[in-house]
């Protein structure tokens, strides 16, 4: 019975240094199985999402090493263009596989950090496993599964949770700094938390974390500067069209839609139907659940889950105000479940991490726990209800390549399918 208080005491110790490695190894498999069994057939036959083939991959077969310097899109993506040249590389069946496999362990970066590395607030084991499941269980899932062109969404997620990581160890910084500089280098998101970044490190004064920092700079520096030549070049593309509708929508996707069960399409009905009353609710209903969390948040050690919820909030907004499309949008074309969902990824994962962290005593109190428990739930059921149900489809590679070979001039479809998602292949180029 004392070997076993001994064990409960070591592990209490230990919950902000770094989890048992028994346990660390259990949950990543774990974290590994939830993202193969989503759909596995991408891990047997692989994809292109989208620009991953009409534009990255398409590039790095016609143009070869060239391709690796070229911004895409307003920024520049290092790893995107890295897997690309790797899928340009193998026969053209094979090339979605290579793909597909780029993006694999980048999903699991996340549950990585919080499961191995030492933490600056101490998390009991089961908490922290769990933690460690929930950073592969975004609220809507449809556009991050498993594909390049939105591993910037997982890096930026991924770096987030250095405002979490213990630097005063060397091996920690050695670790995550080669990954600071990548995914500084991989898309814009990284660049949007910056600022935060630099004024958490002038409360922190933590030299680690200070050069974890540092290491952010010039990635950001390159794709602010990129995203302004762009905004310059394209005036056929618009920022969101109504400002003033951005509170409003960050509000709904935020604290509302996560918390839903995955019962969201309604409220899109609501509002094409004009019941307000019902939006009024669920906006209250948003109030009650920022609430819960900014008091959480506030009684965390070193208030570190306002910092999270701040970056929250900070990056999710940025991402949607600055989404350029040819047609304007507003709030309620956000009020689709299932539009800009990528634009969630690490505002949805950072406020849930808010309602895991220890609340400092003598604040944590049983019915706090019971309503933070029962939002938990309520995400869980939600991120499920898409885990299951949320699975594009697509043309089968294989058929199309057969096509090409049949005929040169035919333009090869990737997913999610349809006219727009052909591309040339260059005489020669396979």
């Amino acid at each position: 019975m004392s070997g076993l208080s001994e064990e409960r005491r070591g592990s209490s110790r230990n919950a902000g240094n770094g989890l048992a490695l028994r346990w660390g190894f259990a949950s990543i498999m774990a974290a590994l199985l939830l993202v193969a069994f989503k759909q596995p057939e991408l891990l047997i036959e692989g994809r292109f999402w989208a620009e991953d083939g009409i534009d990255y991959f398409a590039r790095a077969l016609n143009e070869g090493w060239p391709s690796l310097i070229q911004p895409e899109f307003g920024y520049y993506s290092l790893y995107n263009r890295l897997a690309a040249l790797a899928a340009s590389a193998f026969p053209l069946e094979s090339a979605p596989l290579v793909m597909t496999y780029a993006a694999l362990p980048v999903m699991l970066l996340p549950s990585a950090i919080l499961l191995f590395c030492p933490l600056r607030v101490e998390i009991t084991p089961w908490r922290r496993c769990l933690a460690g499941l929930l950073m592969v269980l975004p609220s809507v899932s449809y556009e991050v599964w498993l594909n390049v062109i939105n591993l910037q969404f997982w890096f930026a997620l991924s770096v987030a949770l250095f405002l979490l990581v213990d630097f005063s160890r060397t091996w920690t910084l050695r670790l995550l700094a080669p990954l600071a500089v990548l995914a500084s280098l991989t898309g814009p998101v990284v660049a949007f938390m910056t600022p935060l970044f630099l004024l958490r490190a002038v409360f922190l004064k933590e030299r680690g974390f200070r050069i974890a920092t540092a290491l952010l700079l010039p990635g950001a520096v390159l794709q602010v500067f990129l995203m302004v030549m762009s905004l310059q070049g394209e005036s056929d593309r618009q920022l969101m069209a109504d400002p003033a509708a951005l509170i409003p929508t960050l509000h709904f996707r935020l604290f509302v839609f996560p918390y839903l069960a995955g019962e969201t399409a309604w409220v899109a009905q609501a509002q094409a139907a004009g019941q307000s009353l019902k939006l009024v609710f669920l906006g209250l209903s948003g109030l009650a659940v920022l609430g819960l969390l900014l008091w959480r948040a506030t009684w965390t050690k070193e208030r570190l889950g306002l910092w999270l919820l701040s970056l929250s909030v900070l990056v999710t907004g940025l991402c949607i105000f600055g989404q350029r499309t040819p047609v304007p949008l507003g709030f309620a074309d956000y009020l689709d479940p299932i539009l800009g969902g990528r634009y969630l990824l690490v505002g949805t994962q950072l406020s849930l991490l808010v309602l895991l962290l220890p609340v400092e005593p003598p604040r944590a109190g049983q019915a706090t726990a019971i309503l933070s428990s029962l939002l938990v739930v309520l995400f869980l059921a939600g991120a499920f209800d898409s885990y299951r149900h949320h699975n594009p489809s697509g043309p089968d590679w294989r058929q199309e390549v057969e096509r090409f070979r049949a005929d040169p001039s035919y333009r090869p479809e990737v997913w999610p399918g349809g006219e727009v998602w052909r591309f040339s292949i260059a005489p020669g180029a396979d």
